[in-house]
């Protein structure tokens, strides 16, 4: 994501103070399957399971990671389904 022609993003989060998180969806790159997200049984990606490790890394970072103010999502291609599931149904937050 934070690829040169992606450092707008980044950059727009940053400067109003924003936070940001990034994270791939399971079996991206080099990572194994997941044998047991945070909700469940999980071994493989779909639109629903996308959305569950959405909630999972926000629920990670405002809850152990104890982060304070609004985050920052953004996705493309799958990852806009990660992002305008958070910003749907947690707009306090995103």
């Amino acid at each position: 994501m934070v690829s040169s022609p992606n450092t707008y993003w980044l950059t727009f989060f940053l400067r109003r103070d924003i936070n940001v998180i990034c994270w791939n969806y399971r079996s991206y790159g080099n990572s194994k399957k997941a044998k047991r997200c945070c909700l469940g049984w999980c071994d493989r990606i779909n639109p629903h399971n996308i959305k569950m490790d959405a909630e999972c890394v926000l629920d990670f970072v405002v809850n152990q990671m104890q982060l304070k103010g609004k985050i920052g999502v953004y996705g493309r291609s799958l990852g806009g389904i990660a992002s305008t599931h958070l910003a749907s149904n947690f707009p306090d937050k995103i």
